[in-house]
C-alpha cells in the first residue's frame, strides 16, 4: 500500500461521521491512476464520420501488448473468419471500431477487477468472472429483445462495479460493518455503504470513471445499475445493465459478501418487456458466453 493509500484509510477509519468518510474516499478517486492514454485517445478518434483506419492503427501499434491482445481476438473463434489475419489493420477491419474501443477500455480494466476484493470478500478473480458474465448478459439481452445493442453495452458491464475494487482493495474498507446494517435494517447493500460511508460502490466507479475522462453514457450506466429509477429519463443501456447484473447475482456468479442484498426493480422488467423465458435464455447465453469471454479478455481457456 503506497503511503498516500495508508494516509486516506487512516482519515477514512478516523473519520467520525459519513460525510468526512465520503470525502475521503472521494480525494482517493482523484488520486487513481489514469487509464492508459490511448483510452481517451481512441474515444476521441471513433467519434469521427470520416475517420481514416490509419489513425487507429496509429493509435494502438505503439503498444505492444495492446496490439497482440487485438490480434489475438481477431484470430479468436469468436470473431474469426477462414482467414488468419496478421497485420493490425486487417484485425481492426474485423472487429469493427466499436469493438476495438470496447476491448482497449476491457484490456485496461482487466488487472483491476481480477484481484482480490479484500473488504467484499472477493477472492482473485471473483469480480472480473461477475463483469464478464454482465458485460455478455447485456449484450445478450439486447439481441433477445431485438434491441440495438447501445454503444459501450460490453464496456459498461465489465467495469460496472470498478467501485468495489476502489473501496474493497485500494483503500481496504471494511465491509462488515455495511453488511451488519443491511441485514438488520433490510437495506440493499448499496444503502447500506451510503449509510455507513457517505457514498456507495457505484457512485465511486462513476467518479472514477469521470476522472479517466470516459463518455457520460457510462458513467451514468456505473452509477445508476442499481438505481435505474434515479434517472429522469430510462436508460436502455442502465437497463440492461440492471437486469444483467441482477440475473448475474442470482446465478451466483462472482457473488462475495454483499451476495443477494441488492433491489430488483419490475418496473425496469416490465418497461424491457422482458419474459422469463427469454430472461432464462439471456442467462444460458451468459453461462455459454462466459468461457468464451475468458478467453478474450484473460487470455486463457475458460474452465
Amino acid at each position: 500500500m503506497s503511503d498516500t493509500q495508508k494516509t486516506t484509510l487512516s482519515a477514512i477509519q478516523t473519520a467520525h461521521q459519513p460525510e468526512e468518510r465520503r470525502e475521503a474516499i472521494m480525494k482517493a478517486v482523484q488520486e487513481m491512476p489514469a487509464m492508459p492514454a490511448v483510452v481517451p485517445r481512441l474515444f476521441e478518434l471513433v467519434k469521427k464520420s470520416d475517420l481514416p483506419i490509419h489513425d487507429l492503427v496509429t493509435a494502438v501499434e505503439y503498444d505492444p501488448g495492446l496490439t497482440s491482445n487485438v490480434l489475438r481476438v481477431a484470430n479468436s473463434s469468436y470473431f474469426g473468419g477462414f482467414r488468419t489475419i496478421g497485420s493490425l489493420q486487417d484485425a481492426i477491419v474485423r472487429l469493427g471500431t466499436k469493438r476495438l474501443v470496447e476491448l482497449v477500455i476491457a484490456a485496461a480494466a482487466a488487472p483491476l477487477v481480477a484481484q482480490p476484493v479484500r473488504g467484499y470478500d472477493l477472492a482473485a478473480g471473483q469480480l472480473s468472472e461477475h463483469s464478464i458474465a454482465v458485460a455478455v448478459g447485456a449484450e445478450a439481452l439486447a439481441s433477445e429483445l431485438g434491441q440495438t445493442t447501445p454503444s459501450y453495452a460490453f464496456t459498461a458491464g465489465m467495469l460496472h462495479d470498478i467501485g468495489k475494487v476502489v473501496l474493497g482493495t485500494f483503500l481496504e474498507v471494511d465491509a462488515g460493518p455495511i453488511l451488519e446494517v443491511a441485514f438488520t435494517r433490510r437495506l440493499p447493500f448499496e444503502e447500506a455503504e451510503q449509510q455507513i460511508l457517505g457514498i456507495n460502490h457505484p457512485e465511486v466507479g462513476s467518479i472514477l470513471l469521470e476522472h479517466w475522462n470516459l463518455p457520460a453514457e457510462l458513467v451514468e450506466a456505473v452509477r445508476c445499475h442499481h438505481s435505474p429509477e434515479s434517472l429522469e429519463q430510462p436508460a436502455l443501456l442502465v437497463d440492461l445493465i440492471h437486469v444483467a447484473d441482477q440475473l448475474a447475482i442470482e446465478s451466483g456468479v462472482g457473488s462475495g459478501i454483499d451476495g443477494l442484498h441488492y433491489r430488483a426493480f419490475p418496473a425496469v422488467w416490465e418497461r424491457l418487456k422482458l419474459k422469463p423465458s427469454q430472461a432464462e435464455r439471456v442467462l444460458c447465453h451468459m453461462m455459454d458466453g462466459l468461457n468464451t469471454a475468458r478467453e478474450l479478455i484473460n487470455g486463457r481457456k475458460g474452465s
